[in-house]
């Protein structure tokens, strides 16, 4: 018997940059928010949402969060992510999580490649 590991890398991606800020002029801390899609080897499309927490001029934290971008939801309708497609196009066709069949999140080896290669590759060249 033979053990097949597939090593795990970005095929394609597409950096949206900072595209949003939360909260309130009044608030402490503001959020930035900093979006990328990536295609891995094994077919799957992961969306990663940097997220920064700033207090004046000062980061105090960054944080990451990841989801699949295509899904098919409960009614069946299948929602399949395009590399020409705008930020507002992603943003808007993400559904809500409730809808989603079979709900489920990236392994934690496709976060660490999606990671690995946004460290190397797109913060490096903003």
């Amino acid at each position: 018997m033979y053990l097949i590991i597939m090593i795990l890398k970005v095929i394609k991606f597409r950096d949206y940059g900072w595209v949003m800020t939360g909260g309130e002029e009044t608030d402490k801390i503001i959020n930035r928010f900093y979006w990328s899609v990536y295609e891995l080897n094994n077919g799957e499309v992961i969306v990663q949402q940097k997220i920064e927490d700033w207090e004046g001029n000062r980061l105090i934290r960054t944080y990451f969060q990841y989801n699949y971008a295509n899904h098919e939801l409960k009614s069946g309708e299948k929602i399949m992510y395009d590399f020409d497609h705008d930020f507002n196009t992603l943003f808007d066709s993400s559904p809500p999580f409730k809808d989603i069949k079979n709900p489920s999140f990236p392994s934690k080896e496709e976060q660490s490649c999606v990671n690995d290669f946004y460290n190397k590759e797109v913060q490096k060249n903003p």
